[in-house]
C-alpha cells in the first residue's frame, strides 16, 4: 500500500485529495483546497517552494507520488477522424493531423489521444487528442520537486471523471450502450463531456459569469451551445442520461432545466461515493465536493481502472513493426544452409567422424596431461629427497667416526655435540664440554687433524669452576667436515681413514685394568682422573719418598714418578 497525492491544478486554485491505494480500493485520509493569488497567477509563475509551503500550512501529509488533472481549456482537444489504419499507426498519423490543427508546434507540446469505439456509418476511426504545453508540464514537476515526489501521470479532468460515469452506470440495469452527458461544475469552470460506451467523446469548457445566480443560469446554454457543435458533426447523436456535478444548492434547479431542455433523465453524480473515507479527517464542504472529482476519478484509475485515459507524461507511443524481412532472410538462409548439407551430407560425415577420433584422443591427452599434472609435487619431492641423499652427510657414520678419535672420558668429556648442515654451506659440528687440562683441548684437535675428514676451527678455551675435576671449558668448539669427493661413476669408493689408534689403546687399556683389579700395575697415564676437590693429585709422589722406599732404584738422574696406588683407588671408587 502507497500514498498518492492527487491534484487538480487550476488557474485560481488547486484541490487535492491524499489517498492510500491497495487491495482494489482508494482510501481517501485528507482533502484540501489552496487557493492562487492573483499575483501568482502571471508568467513568472509560481515560487519553487509554494506548493510544499502551503500543504505544510494545511498539515497534509507528505506522499512520494503525486497525480495531477488539468482543465479542459489548458490544453487543445479534437476529435478526429483518420483512415482505417492499424493501431501501431495511430500515434504517427495522430500527431500528424493534430499538427496540421494546432497553432503551437508539436515539439512545443505533449500529445496523447484515446482511439473512440467504432461507429457503423463511419468507414474509418475516430480518436479524441488532446495536447498540453511542456511549460505547464515543467511547473507542476518542479514544485513537486519541493515535495521531494514525483509526478506519475498527467491527465483531462473529463477523461478522469469517465472513471466515476463508468461505475456510477453499472449500477443502473438495461442496455448501457448509449450516450451520456455529464455537466460538471468546478468554481467558475464548467466542463461538458460526451461519453459513450465508457469513453470520452466529446469535450467543450466554459468560464461563468460572477455570481452564484448568473452562473447557475448560464449552466444550461452553455450545454446547448456544446450540443449544437456537436450536433454539426454527429447529426443522429441523442442523449439518453446527463449526469451531473454540481452543489446541492444549485442541483434541483440544473436538473429541471436539463430536464427541459435534453428530454431526459437527470441524476447528481456522487465522485465521493466511489472511495472509502472512513479514514477521512477533514470532509470538504458541499460547495466544493465535485472540485475533487478529477482526482478521485484519476486515483481509481491508477488502482483498477475501466475506461480509457490521456497521460501526458506517458503518452501512447507508435508501435514498432516487426520487421518480417529479416525473418523471411533468415528462413531463406536455413533452407539453403540445409541444401548445402544434404549435397555433402558424405563428406560431412566423414569429417565429422575424424573430428569425433580427434577429439577422444584430445579427450585422452589431457586426461594423462592433468595425471602427470597430479604426480608433478610428488616428483618433485622425490628429487629433493635424492638430492638431500646426494648431497647430505651419513650423521650415523659421521659420530661413530667421531667417538673412535675422542680420548677417555677421564681427560675429556661432551656433554652436548650440535650436527648441521644450512644450505651450501660445509657441514659442521659445534662441541661442548670439560677436559681435565688444556693441553687435552689441544690433543683433541691434533687428533681432528689427522683425518682429512675435519677442519678444527681456531677456538680459545676458558677455565670454569662448574667442576673441580675438569676446569677446562670447551663451549662452542666448531668442527667443520670436508665435503668428499663424488665418486666418478665406475670408480671405487676409498675407505675413511682410521681412528686415532692412541685413543683406541688408551681405552682398551683402562678396561683390562679395570677388570684384572691391578689398578697399581697400571702404567703411568696422562689420562688419570683428577680427586675430587681442591686436593693435589695423589699421582704425584716427591723423589725422596719413591727413593727410601726402593733404595735400588734411586739415582741423581731418577725423574719423579707419579704413584699409582691412589689412582687406582680413585679408579675403583668411580
Amino acid at each position: 500500500m502507497s500514498d498518492i497525492l492527487a491534484l487538480e491544478w487550476e488557474h485560481e486554485q488547486v484541490a487535492g485529495v491524499l489517498a492510500t491505494l491497495g487491495g482494489g480500493q482508494v482510501r481517501v485520509r485528507q482533502c484540501f483546497v489552496i487557493p492562487r493569488e492573483p499575483a501568482l497567477r502571471g508568467e513568472q509563475g509560481l515560487p519553487p517552494d509554494w506548493l510544499r509551503s502551503e500543504l505544510t500550512r494545511l498539515g497534509v501529509g507528505t506522499a512520494s507520488q503525486v497525480l495531477v488533472t488539468l482543465p479542459r481549456d489548458d490544453g487543445f482537444v479534437r476529435r478526429l477522424e483518420l483512415p482505417e489504419v492499424p493501431d501501431e499507426e495511430l500515434p504517427a498519423m495522430v500527431r500528424l493531423q493534430m499538427g496540421t490543427k494546432s497553432s503551437v508546434s508539436m515539439d512545443d507540446q505533449s500529445l496523447d489521444f484515446i482511439p473512440l469505439a467504432k461507429r457503423s456509418e463511419m468507414p474509418g476511426r475516430e480518436v479524441l487528442a488532446a495536447t498540453v504545453p511542456h511549460e505547464l508540464l515543467s511547473e507542476i514537476q518542479r514544485q513537486c520537486q519541493g515535495l521531494n515526489a514525483t509526478v506519475i501521470g498527467v491527465g483531462l479532468a473529463a477523461t478522469a471523471i469517465s472513471e466515476l460515469v463508468v461505475r456510477a452506470e453499472a449500477g443502473i440495469p438495461g442496455d448501457r450502450t448509449g450516450v451520456s452527458l455529464v455537466v460538471g461544475r468546478f468554481a467558475h469552470r464548467l466542463e461538458i463531456a460526451v461519453y459513450r460506451l465508457g469513453g470520452v467523446f466529446f469535450s467543450h469548457a466554459a468560464r461563468l459569469s460572477a455570481g452564484v445566480d448568473g452562473e447557475t443560469q448560464s449552466i444550461v446554454p452553455e450545454v446547448s451551445r456544446a450540443l449544437v457543435a456537436l450536433r454539426g458533426a454527429l447529426s443522429d447523436l441523442k442523449i439518453e442520461r446527463v449526469w451531473t456535478l454540481v452543489s446541492p444548492a444549485e442541483q434541483e434547479t440544473v436538473t429541471t432545466a436539463l430536464e427541459r431542455r435534453l428530454n431526459c433523465e437527470v441524476r447528481p453524480l456522487d465522485a465521493w461515493g466511489t472511495v472509502d473515507t472512513a479514514a477521512l479527517s477533514n470532509w470538504p464542504e458541499e460547495s466544493v465536493k465535485s472540485q475533487f472529482a478529477g482526482p478521485l476519478g484519476m486515483l481509481l484509475s491508477r488502482e483498477s481502472p475501466r475506461a480509457l485515459g490521456l497521460d501526458f507524461l506517458n503518452p501512447r507511443k507508435t508501435v514498432v513493426k516487426p520487421d518480417h524481412r529479416k525473418r523471411n532472410l533468415t528462413y531463406a538462409g536455413f533452407g539453403a544452409g540445409a541444401l548445402v548439407a544434404s549435397l555433402l551430407g558424405y563428406q560431412m560425415w566423414t569429417v565429422s567422424s575424424l573430428d569425433s577420433e580427434i577429439e577422444q584422443l584430445k579427450f585422452k591427452d589431457n586426461q594423462l596431461a592433468l595425471e602427470i599434472k597430479k604426480g608433478k609435487p610428488v616428483e618433485n619431492a622425490v628429487a629433493l629427497v635424492d638430492k638431500w641423499r646426494t648431497d647430505g652427510v651419513d650423521w650415523l657414520d659421521q659420530m661413530r667416526d667421531f667417538v673412535d678419535r675422542m680420548p677417555s672420558t677421564e681427560r675429556v668429556y661432551l656433554e652436548s655435540l650440535q650436527m648441521t648442515k644450512v644450505g651450501s654451506q660445509p657441514p659442521k659440528l659445534v662441541a661442548h664440554g670439560f677436559a681435565r687440562d688444556q693441553k687435552d683441548v689441544m690433543e683433541l684437535s691434533s687428533a681432528l687433524h689427522t683425518s682429512d675428514r675435519y677442519r678444527v676451527m681456531p677456538y680459545q678455551s676458558s677455565k670454569t669452576n662448574a667442576d673441580s675435576f675438569y676446569p677446562w671449558r670447551i663451549d662452542g668448539q666448531e668442527i667443520l667436515l670436508a665435503e668428499p669427493e663424488k665418486p666418478k661413476p665406475g670408480a671405487k669408493s676409498k675407505p675413511a681413514p682410521a681412528a686415532a689408534p692412541r685413543a683406541k689403546e688408551a681405552e682398551t687399556a683402562r678396561r683390562e685394568n679395570a677388570k684384572d683389579g691391578t689398578a697399581e700395575s697400571a702404567a703411568p697415564s696422562e689420562t688419570a682422573a683428577k680427586p675430587p676437590g681442591n686436593q693435589a693429585p695423589a699421582s704425584e709422589v716427591p723423589a725422596s719418598k719413591v727413593a727410601s722406599a726402593n733404595p735400588e732404584a734411586s739415582s741423581p738422574e731418577q725423574e719423579p714418578v707419579k704413584g699409582s696406588e691412589p689412582e687406582s683407588a680413585e679408579k675403583e671408587n668411580r
